[in-house]
């Protein structure tokens, strides 16, 4: 059973975020699935490896469009794209170093970690896309 499943009312009115965000979800529910069947540790860091990479691609693809928006909130999404980065990139280093502390917290933060970030402060990019004519 996946972690995440997409709902419509996570879409923040950007195509080409949204379909980001769902491969987000994607990765995020790739870890819990092996994590949850046992996957190897090899597996598990791979998986999470690939998600620290996509999600700073992502995080510079998003923040190239508030920059072509001109968003007033950009220094501060950028900033909080930074923090959960390296959340992520520690991690993947905590990972590494002791294997043992994967668990159904690593999970729950990532989920909640990815969640969050949607629901609140992507959503309010989505808004101002919105009224700006910028949407899908």
């Amino acid at each position: 059973m996946s972690l995440l499943s997409w709902r419509p009312d996570y879409s923040v009115g950007i195509d080409t975020i949204d379909a980001e965000h769902r491969h987000l979800f994607d990765l995020i529910n790739r870890f819990h699935d092996n994590f949850q069947q046992g996957y190897s540790l090899a597996e598990l860091r791979r998986v999470l490896s690939q998600l620290v990479a996509y999600s700073e691609q992502h995080f510079q693809r998003e923040q190239a469009a508030m920059a072509l928006l001109e968003y007033p909130q950009l220094a501060e999404h950028t900033r909080i794209h930074e923090e959960l980065y390296l959340a992520i990139f520690d991690l993947e280093n905590r990972m590494t170093e002791r294997p043992q502390s994967v668990d159904l917290d690593t999970l729950r933060f990532l989920r909640g970690w990815l969640l969050d970030h949607i629901l609140d402060y992507d959503m309010q990019f989505g808004t101002f896309a919105a009224r700006r004519g910028a949407g899908a």
